[in-house]
C-alpha cells in the first residue's frame, strides 16, 4: 500500500531547498533529486546553482534569491508521493559524511 502524499507549499519547499542539498532533501521526501527539481520548477521556486553546496562547504557565504511572488497559474502547493525512503536515506547519510579532505583514507 502506498503511503499518503505529503503536501508541500512553495514556502516550505523554498526553505528546504536552500537549507539542504538536493540528495538529502530527496531522501527526506522519498523521491529523486530530479523530482525535487521538477517540483521546484512547477511551483516556481528558485534552486541553488550548480556548485553552491561545495562552496558553502568550504566556508563561502552566498546570496539566496528571494522567493518570487506566485504567478497566475502557478500552484501554491504540490503533493509528493514518496516511495524509496529507506534506500535514499541510507545513501544520503553516507553522502553527508563527506569530509572534504580530498584524500582517500588507507
Amino acid at each position: 500500500m502506498r503511503p499518503p502524499p505529503r503536501i508541500v507549499t512553495r514556502e516550505l519547499l523554498y526553505a528546504d531547498v536552500w537549507q539542504k542539498p538536493g540528495r538529502v532533501l530527496a531522501a527526506k521526501y522519498g523521491i529523486s533529486d530530479v523530482a525535487i527539481a521538477k517540483i521546484c520548477r512547477k511551483l516556481d521556486v528558485p534552486r541553488p546553482p550548480i556548485g553552491y553546496w561545495a562552496r558553502v562547504q568550504h566556508g563561502q557565504v552566498l546570496p539566496k534569491p528571494p522567493l518570487p511572488p506566485r504567478r497566475s497559474g502557478t500552484p501554491p502547493r504540490a503533493k509528493i508521493y514518496g516511495r524509496y525512503t529507506s534506500r535514499l536515506l541510507k545513501k544520503a547519510a553516507s553522502a553527508s559524511d563527506f569530509s572534504g579532505s580530498g584524500a582517500a583514507s588507507s
